[in-house]
């Protein structure tokens, strides 16, 4: 496994396949093709199903079933995919009410902490900024 550093969240993702925010659609196109060059990012499969749950239940958007799983794979052919084990669902739960962030955004930190990723690109900073050795950045404001 080569050195990463950053880590891609699930909104970023979202935003790459949602065409109905055009201006941050193009944004997590162009932010994920500059991801590619660097080789420095992965995705958690914790990212890929938030990234399926919230689009295969996205009203506003018409049955695309098709385009969520080409995405994912292609996510998967070009990012390495990082894993949470149990033991990081009990690191979780301890981030959780240490630093009172929702559940799921102390999964994502758990699961950074173990694989030595220190940055999130994420659109939703503000639980992420709470911990400290974490960066959160985003990248629809922050250059």
């Amino acid at each position: 496994m080569t050195e990463k550093s950053s880590l891609i969240d699930s909104n970023i993702l979202i935003y790459y396949l949602d065409l109905d925010e055009k201006e941050k659609h193009d944004k997590a196109v162009d932010f994920i093709q500059e991801r590619l060059i660097g080789k420095d990012t992965v995705v958690s499969v914790q990212n890929l199903a938030e990234f399926s749950y919230n689009m295969s239940t996205n009203k506003t958007i018409p049955s695309i079933e098709k385009e969520i799983e080409d995405t994912i794979r292609e996510m998967i052919d070009v990012f390495e995919v990082i894993f949470y084990s149990p033991l990081t669902i009990i690191r979780a739960n301890e981030l959780q009410k240490e630093y009172k962030i929702h559940f799921w955004d102390a999964l994502i930190v758990a699961t950074m902490q173990e694989n030595h990723i220190s940055i999130i690109y994420t659109e939703d900073t503000k639980d992420f900024e709470r911990i400290p050795g974490i960066k959160a950045i985003n990248p629809f404001t922050d250059e």
